[in-house]
């Protein structure tokens, strides 16, 4: 495994190199498909353009961090920017060098990559409702339009494949993941992205959400308890990040397992419990101004939140709060979205 990463790490140095002046665009690619989006950016957007396709994006991501966290811990994977300094396949004299970034020094395992992963998920539901729609628009057209709307029913699909070869190029050229991990991850995501596109969600029961949740949650602390008890630490990533960051300012305890799955618990609840209480409106055809608008007016509420510092002193709280934070952005976009129709659209009946 120490040569194939080897070989791998070659290809990290090689970008690194030959891509020297895009780090910039690198980190943008990178910070855009941070998992958190898909609650601050991705989430909102769809769920003001449709309630369905909200919910889908809302569960795949759930599902993406969660199948990440439990395949971090199974396959124990290292990132680059400290095997390379832990590895004994190098000399002293040999061991190569590695740059490191302000997002480089992710906390967790590495294996597979969650940025891939749950970004490739999303999308894949995302692009595949969008390419629904343009398909069914095409059925109506005259031949001349349907041609021209079938080259544009296959953009989505190309948006995917740039935004997912994107993603997994900038994980690797900032030595956060070796190239099978983001491979891994965004195979993974497009599976998942099949399995939910499929679904309907809409008919769920608050009850089921509260399962949900349970689920996840005691899931991965029954794995994090499995472990202890096996005299394994779990959080072995969290020391080798410590030691082996170049800049103790770019460690985030944002990036860690249990955060995301306490981000996960809390965004799911309260979608929940939003869908329990009657603030669900009817999405009609068309009304694509109001949509709009209500989608700009969550992005700014979700931002809003988002931009509110959690108290870092204690683990347990800032994980609890972590969950509050993110339940609150997914409630409240749902009653924004209600109010707005409700207001606006008068005749929207409730569903």
């Amino acid at each position: 495994m120490d040569a194939f990463q080897a070989a791998e790490l070659g290809v990290l140095q090689h970008l690194q190199v030959s891509f020297y002046h895009w780090d910039k665009v690198m980190l943008f690619l990178s910070r855009a498909s941070d998992p958190r989006n898909s609650f601050l950016w991705y989430f909102p957007v769809a769920f003001c353009l449709s309630r369905a396709v909200g919910l889908k994006v809302i569960w795949v991501a759930i599902a993406a961090e969660w199948c990440n966290a439990i395949m971090k811990w199974l396959l124990h994977g290292d990132r680059p920017y400290w095997w390379v300094h832990e590895t004994k396949f190098y000399t002293a004299e040999d061991r190569p060098e590695v740059d490191q970034f302000e997002l480089t020094c992710e906390t967790g395992p590495g294996s597979p990559s969650g940025h891939a992963m749950v970004t490739t998920a999303v999308f894949f539901v995302m692009m595949s409702e969008l390419a629904s729609h343009i398909q069914l628009r095409n059925r109506s057209q005259a031949n001349d339009i349907r041609d021209r709307d079938r080259f544009i029913g296959r953009l989505p699909w190309l948006l995917l494949v740039f935004m997912t070869t994107g993603v997994c190029i900038s994980r690797v050229y900032i030595a956060t993941h070796f190239p099978h991990q983001v491979v891994l991850g965004a195979a993974t995501g497009i599976v998942l992205g099949e399995i939910f596109v499929r679904l309907r969600l809409e008919s769920l029961s608050f009850g089921r959400y509260i399962f949900f949740s349970a689920f996840f949650f005691l899931s991965i602390y029954g794995q994090y308890a499995f472990l202890c008890g096996l005299n394994f630490d779990p959080m072995w990533s969290l020391k080798l990040a410590m030691q082996w960051c170049a800049e103790k300012t770019w460690l985030n305890l944002d990036t860690m397992l249990f955060y995301a799955v306490a981000r996960d618990v809390g965004a799911l609840a309260f979608i929940g419990l939003a869908e329990a209480l009657p603030l669900t409106v009817q999405d009609r055809v068309g009304q694509y101004p109001l949509k709009l608008a209500t989608a700009v007016l969550c992005l700014v509420y979700a931002q809003g939140i988002e931009s509110i510092a959690l108290p870092r002193d204690n683990l347990y709280v800032f994980y609890v709060l972590g969950a509050c934070k993110y339940g609150l952005v997914s409630l409240g976009v749902v009653i924004i979205k209600f109010v707005l129709f409700k207001i606006f659209s008068p005749k929207v009946k409730n569903g």
